[in-house]
Order: C-alpha cells, then sequence, then structure tokens
C-alpha cells in the first residue's frame, strides 16, 4: 500500500484510434462476456483440493506448486511462506527465538472462515475461461467496472444494510489504497485547477492509518502535501476519516469543515467487526476494499461510492491513466467471493464474528494480569486490532519485542510510543505464539522483571527508540517496508 503505481504506457496513443472506432462494439461484447461469465462461474465449493489441507495448522498448500509454500526452494534453511515462526519441508518446525511480526494485517484468518463452509473443502472457486477479457479496458465510465461486480457490489450493501448505493457511482481500484489515491488526485485538480500557487493540506484524526502520510505524494505531489495538523476550517484542508479507526476501532465524525473535502475510509465497515455500537455515518465518498471484507488482499480490489459525478469521472480518468484499467480477472474472483457472501445472506461476517471473538476473549484474558504494565487501551472493541498500552514514557514496541512480538509502535500512527498496535486477523497459528508471548511478558512484571527500559518522569522526554535496522535483520519471515515514523504530537 501506499507505493505509486508506474504509468504504463503501452499502446496508448498507439490504439487510440482504433479503441474510439471499436470503443461500442468491444463494449458490448463485454458486457455479453460478463453476463455469461459470472453468470455460470460461481461455484458453491472449492474442487481444487481433495481432503484436508495437509500443511495446516502453520500454512496453506500453494495451489501452483502442490507444496507447503515454497518448500525446497533455493533457501534450505528457511520456508519463508510459512506462517510466523514456522519452517520445514511442512511447516511443523517452531524457530525458537523468532520473532512474531504482526506489524502487517494479514488478514489470514479469513482463509480458516472460508474453509468452515458446508461443502467438501468450503471456498468458493473462479473459474475464467482462457479466451475471456483479453481486450484493454479503455472504456468510458462507468464501464470500467464489469457490470456483474457492480450489481453484486450493490446488493452485498443493500443485504448487509451499511449504506444505500442508489445515489452513488461505483468506482473501482487496486484496493482500497488505489481508490482513494485515485480520488485524492480528482479533488485536487478540480479543486485548484490549474493554480500552481496553493496545495491541498491532507490530514487525518490521530492515531491515523500509517501509509496517509504517504498518498498525496503519491496522488499529486504538485497539488497534494500531508499535514497532520492541519486546519479544518481552511476550505484547502482535505481529511481522511477513518471509520471504524485503524487501529482503535473508534467510531469517528468529521472535523473538517467543507464536506466536499471528506474522504470517508470505511474498508472496516462490515459485520465481521463487533465494535460496540453501529456506525450510521454517512458520506459523499466512502472508500471499501476486499482486504478487509473478504480477507483477499493480494487480490488487490476496491471501491469507492462517490456522489459526485465530477470526482467520479476525474477519478476514473485518473485511475484508467496509471493503470489502464483494473484487472478483469481480480473483478471476477471479487465478484465470486461477494456473490456467495450475498447469496448466504451475511453468513461470512458471522462466521468471521465469532472467530474474532475468541481471539479477544484469549487476548483480554492473557493481558489481565498485567497489572497495568500492558493495557487493552480499545478493550471495548473486537475489531481487526488490539490497542496495547505500556506505562507513560515507555516504549512499547521495545517492551514486547522482549519477548518476541513485533508490532507497529504508536509512532506510526502519530502518537507516543507507548502504543503498539497488534494484527488480531493473523492465523490462529500465529494468534497462539502472541497469546502465549503475551503470557510471558506478563509473567516477567508480576516476578518483577524489569521488562521496560529508564522510565523517565520528565514529560518533555521521549521514550527510548528502538533499532529497526537490527530487527529487521533478526525477521525470519515477511518481506516488509521500512516504516517512516509520522509526525509525533
Amino acid at each position: 500500500m501506499g507505493r505509486q503505481i508506474q504509468r504504463q504506457g503501452v499502446c496508448i496513443y498507439g490504439c487510440s484510434i482504433m479503441v474510439h472506432s471499436f470503443r461500442w462494439h468491444l463494449v458490448m461484447l463485454q458486457i455479453m462476456a460478463v453476463k455469461h461469465v459470472v453468470a455460470y462461474q460461481y461455484q458453491p465449493c472449492n474442487s481444487v483440493r481433495a481432503g484436508p489441507d495437509p500443511c495446516l495448522p502453520h500454512a496453506k498448500t500453494d495451489i501452483l506448486s502442490g507444496k507447503c509454500g515454497d518448500a525446497g526452494s533455493q533457501n534450505p534453511d528457511v520456508n519463508t511462506s510459512c506462517y510466523t515462526c514456522y519452517t520445514g519441508d511442512t511447516c511443523d518446525d517452531l524457530i525458537q527465538d523468532c520473532d512474531v511480526i504482526v506489524e502487517c494485517g494479514w488478514p489470514l484468518m479469513f482463509s480458516e472462515v472460508w474453509g468452515k463452509y458446508p461443502c467438501p473443502n468450503g471456498e468458493p472457486e473462479t473459474k475464467i475461461p482462457s479466451d475471456f477479457g483479453l481486450a484493454y479496458q479503455f472504456f468510458e465510465s462507468p464501464t470500467t467496472l464489469l457490470k456483474g461486480l457492480e450489481s453484486t457490489i450493490r446488493e452485498l450493501h443493500h443485504v448487509i444494510g451499511n449504506v444505500n448505493t442508489d445515489e452513488y457511482h461505483i468506482l473501482p481500484g487496486y484496493g482500497g489504497t488505489g481508490a482513494s489515491i485515485s480520488i485524492m488526485a480528482a479533488i485536487a485538480k478540480l479543486k485548484l485547477g490549474s493554480d500552481a500557487r496553493r496545495k491541498i493540506n491532507v490530514f487525518a484524526q490521530r492515531p491515523f492509518f500509517f501509509d496517509y502520510p504517504n498518498w498525496p505524494a503519491v496522488a499529486d505531489a504538485s497539488r497534494l502535501v500531508w499535514n497532520a495538523d492541519a486546519d479544518p476550517a481552511d476550505e484547502f484542508s482535505l481529511e481522511f476519516l477513518n471509520s471504524p479507526a485503524n487501529p482503535t476501532g473508534d467510531l469517528r465524525t468529521p472535523v473538517v469543515h467543507n464536506k466536499s473535502m471528506l474522504i470517508c475510509d470505511f474498508v472496516f465497515d462490515w459485520p465481521a467487526y463487533k465494535l460496540g455500537v453501529t456506525q450510521d455515518l454517512r458520506c459523499d465518498i466512502m472508500v471499501y476494499s476486499m482486504s478487509k471484507c473478504t480477507g483477499h488482499a493480494g487480490s488487490r480490489f476496491g471501491w469507492a461510492l462517490i456522489k459526485n459525478r465530477a470526482i467520479f469521472e476525474e477519478a476514473t480518468n485518473y485511475m484508467l491513466d496509471h493503470t489502464l484499467g483494473i484487472s478483469v480477472d481480480n473483478q471476477i474472483r471479487s465478484a465470486t467471493l461477494l456473490r456467495s457472501i450475498v447469496a448466504s445472506g451475511g453468513k461470512f461476517f458471522n462466521d468471521s464474528a465469532q472467530v474474532l471473538s475468541a481471539r479477544w476473549r484469549a487476548v483480554r484474558g492473557a493481558v489481565e494480569p498485567c497489572s497495568g504494565a500492558l493495557v487493552l487501551a480499545n478493550n471495548a472493541s473486537e475489531g481487526p486490532n488490539a490497542w496495547l498500552q505500556t506505562p507513560p514514557h515507555t516504549n512499547a514496541t521495545a517492551a514486547l519485542l522482549a519477548v518476541g512480538i513485533l508490532g507497529d509502535g504508536g509512532e506510526f500512527f502519530g502518537v507516543t510510543p507507548n502504543y503498539v498496535r497488534v494484527n488480531m486477523l493473523d492465523s490462529s497459528s500465529t494468534m497462539d505464539l502472541i497469546v502465549q508471548r503475551i503470557h510471558r511478558f506478563c509473567h516477567r512484571v508480576r516476578t518483577g522483571d524489569r521488562v521496560f527500559g529508564a522510565v523517565s518522569t520528565d514529560p518533555n522526554a521521549s521514550a527510548a527508540t528502538v533499532d529497526y535496522g537490527a530487527i529487521m535483520r533478526r525477521r525470519r519471515r515477511h518481506s516488509v517496508r521500512h516504516h517512516t515514523p509520522a509526525t509525533s504530537p
């Protein structure tokens, strides 16, 4: 996320005449093909594998190699496709001194939920004929989104009841990130036009998702800049409202005065996440993603609901300029998965919520004996992240790393380092290790061990820093990007 998609210039100009000449012919063929493929390709069960997955519980079988991840690869010491801290040909060997890396929002929990569907192997299956979708996606809006998927998205929101889509256009994107970046660029262009003297200040309420600061420069560095302390009353301030919030799960309301300068990031607004109350906020721009809805982060598909047609059309143009259209393959797969959820009346979300609730109970039980040395700051929610807090002027990341848990420190979210985010959506294998190590941390607290570095009583003193370079060298798995801490208040 947050990485710029390089513009692909392949055939844009050479093919432009052909595209305009045959546009409507191609559109009609595309729509006919989508109606046919989407209608017949949905399968209620997965026929690729027969019987239980032999790689579970510490990996999933790679359907291309038939092995447990990349077992037998050039690195015989570490199988990097096993779940965290496991290795070996069948991913059964625990690496004892391994750091449990939970700083990424890997939604592997949903793999287990899909596998519980009442059929021999559970997961819905996507079949795409080899001659389908060969044309470039050079179509005028709104035909960049396959019709079968558009209707399914609208039906999903109707069944779940989280938004009425009747007055909205649907913008597809490569994940919620891609959709958000296209929208930011569109708003900036429409707001500023050719005025090179001004820039739009993009901000979000703290603690904010750590990739937000990267997005403005990716979208349009000439018109947009990240400013966490932007004045909400300024007409050139653009707010990203993340609700339910990442990392806290809080339900938020916008603070920006000009509501046309508001993008609502609602990627966690699904019944799988129990947040105590129901969100009833509706915005003119709302962003969703498959990653947080179904767990398919690797498919890279998201969408935005946009009321304003000018913003929708400009965002569509930006998306097409930078991607040539969203892959028909991941659109078909997304349609398959969402249709299965709609067909079940949302049962998938209920099943997901049950699994997540059990995890929260386990983490609460592990944190409780810590006597305040480690606190669940968002204990009231059962969302996708645990937001853990240590005493003031300590470093929560460093404290948990001492027992082999590596999360995202508060400094990446624009707050103090005595907070750390722990992903609750990883595999059950990884969650078991997290709970074990939190118990280990609290045991050290109870026995009087020094679990924190030097703690200063000076309110202006900063917490001890973490050597992230050393952490990178200690990792056993995940190719994780280097974060840049956001500016702390």
